[in-house]
């Protein structure tokens, strides 16, 4: 009997929210019609695949697909995870190795290591190229995605393979922190101490203030190379107060 009871509620909601989606759809200038392939898939997928589908995934698949309609790099659909993944980005702050790399030749290669992060305890230097993270080979993936494999838990452990520019190989223990992250690395050129270097590789909230310090621990300098590429682009409110640094008011 109650078997019966709650069949007759899930029908019941699942009634009122197909209606409610029509009803919606009407008044918003659409029609049925124009969803009608859509609901078509949905059915045969439902009732004809050899497995049970998860809808979760369904319904997000469908709403990426919208979303990769449109044809623009930059709209992205994203799931309630991946957007709380992306405001701790933004945010400046995860338990991670404590290191700035770039791709070169399709590998992560450290260019700038912490002062007293996990990476530096371990023995990580700059110009170590890292070859893998536990069991995940890090050729061919992209900066994001590598950045994803480094991060963890706080107190987590993970052992890399790393490649000196000598050529030999080493495999380092490192205890993830909590560090904040510099979405800032500034140097002078070698070739002309005179000429500052500055790459952004990401726009966080706080990058506007770590841009600061950078110009201002660089001193006086003649010019500056601003370098963007690689960059993942991120917050709004961040590449504004970037860029406030080098346009005029307004």
């Amino acid at each position: 009997m109650l078997k019966k009871i709650l069949r007759g509620i899930r029908t019941g909601l699942l009634g009122f929210c197909v209606l409610f989606t029509l009803l919606a759809l009407i008044f918003g200038g659409l029609y049925f019609r124009d969803f009608a392939n859509l609901f078509s898939v949905w059915g045969i997928v439902n009732t004809a695949y050899i497995e049970s589908p998860d809808r979760d995934s369904l319904i997000a698949g469908a709403s990426r697909g919208l979303v990769e309609g449109l044809e623009d790099p930059y709209s992205e659909y994203v799931t309630g995870e991946e957007y709380q993944e992306t405001l701790e980005r933004l945010s400046g702050a995860f338990a991670g190795l404590g290191i700035y790399f770039t791709m070169e030749e399709e590998t992560p290669t450290v260019v700038y290591v912490f002062p007293e992060s996990p990476a530096e305890k371990a023995g990580l230097v700059n110009g170590d190229r890292i070859l893998s993270a536990g069991d995940t080979e890090f050729s061919g993936m992209e900066m994001d995605q590598v950045s994803e494999v480094l991060k963890g838990p706080e107190g987590s452990l993970v052992t890399i393979l790393v490649e000196r520019e000598d050529g030999s190989r080493v495999e380092l223990d490192i205890i993830r922190e909590s560090i904040e992250y510099q979405t800032i690395y500034s140097s002078r050129l070698e070739s002309d101490p005179d000429i500052g270097y500055v790459h952004i590789s990401s726009f966080s909230q706080k990058t506007p203030e770590q841009l600061g310090e950078a110009l201002e621990g660089l001193g006086d300098i003649r010019g500056l190379v601003l370098d963007l590429r690689q960059n993942g682009g991120g917050e709004v409110t961040g590449a504004l107060g970037t860029a406030a640094y080098f346009l005029p008011k307004g």
